[in-house]
């Protein structure tokens, strides 16, 4: 609502099942983003939504699907993106097609929705006040500060403290200032030969479409190679391994080595902030 949402108004939301019972009686609708674009923009063009949600990489699908549109589209009055940073380019192809104000939310799996901007206003807001956040400096990169995240809520002790791993830029590094930009999420993107990216809602569209396929973790260390750790029921595990390394394959391009492992979970280091998608070429 902070951003330009009133109850009554027409809400799509492109995500992943399950979907909520009784979301038709708020005047909500729900998008498969595993089904693809042409899925999505059929329930877009049904729906007509005033306010459209969605990871950014689904909503440039659903833009550049509605710019090859012969016929006229319906325009939402806001757009709301999540899960990936939004660059000047992105803004370009989202107004092209939607020609929509844009908000942008950052969350974090543990913690939901931390931060938010405010299409009418510059900055970053954070989302609730049970979250202390902590802004710590980072040398020689041009004054990018460490994002870490504690939870205060519930009285949990001790208290969860999320190194996140993102990056944030202010209007200056002094206490309150506003946060412009928050420029780390490029961490969860596979950095591919030739200078070309592969974003996490792609990766997880293509693996998730595995039956069998329990959970994944994929880790880059180098450009030219990326580990896929899958957890798949027993009877079907070589089966589901094989499956999920090609579908990456195909994914990343045959430059890209594919080291697939069954693991009983994913890796995780204690203390990070869990992603299933990480890529440490892109820190460098």
């Amino acid at each position: 609502m902070a951003v330009g949402y009133l109850p009554g108004k027409r809400l799509m939301l492109i995500s992943d099942p399950p979907f909520p019972r009784g979301a038709a009686a708020l005047r909500w609708t729900y998008a498969d983003l595993r089904l693809g674009e042409e899925a999505v923009f059929h329930v877009y063009a049904h729906a007509r939504p005033h306010v459209l949600y969605g990871p950014l990489s689904s909503l440039l699908l659903l833009a550049k699907r509605l710019l090859r549109s012969s016929h006229a589209t319906w325009q939402p009055s806001l757009l709301v993106s999540t899960a990936e940073q939004v660059s000047d380019a992105h803004r370009a192809i989202l107004a092209a097609a939607f020609a929509a104000p844009l908000a942008d939310f950052y969350g974090m799996t543990e913690l939901g929705l931390v931060a938010y901007s405010n299409p009418r206003r510059s900055g970053f807001r954070i989302a609730s006040t049970d979250l202390d956040v902590e802004l710590l400096p980072v040398l020689h990169s041009g004054g990018l500060e460490r994002l870490v995240v504690t939870d205060l809520c519930g009285g949990a002790m001790p208290l969860p403290r999320f190194a996140t791993a993102d990056r944030v830029r202010r209007e200056a590094t002094r206490t309150g200032a506003d946060i412009i930009e928050i420029s780390g999420r490029q961490v969860d993107c596979l950095k591919l030969p030739h200078g070309a990216w592969l974003s996490p809602f792609e990766v997880t569209l293509a693996l998730d479409r595995i039956e069998g396929l329990s959970q994944f973790r994929v880790v880059q260390r180098d450009e030219r190679c990326v580990d896929l750790y899958v957890t798949a029921e027993d009877e079907a595990s070589q089966a589901v391994l094989g499956k999920a390394r090609e579908a990456l394959v195909r994914a990343c391009g045959a430059e890209v080595s594919v080291n697939a492992q069954l693991s009983s979970e994913a890796p995780t280091a204690l203390g990070e902030k869990q992603r299933a998608v990480r890529s440490h070429v892109s820190l460098a």
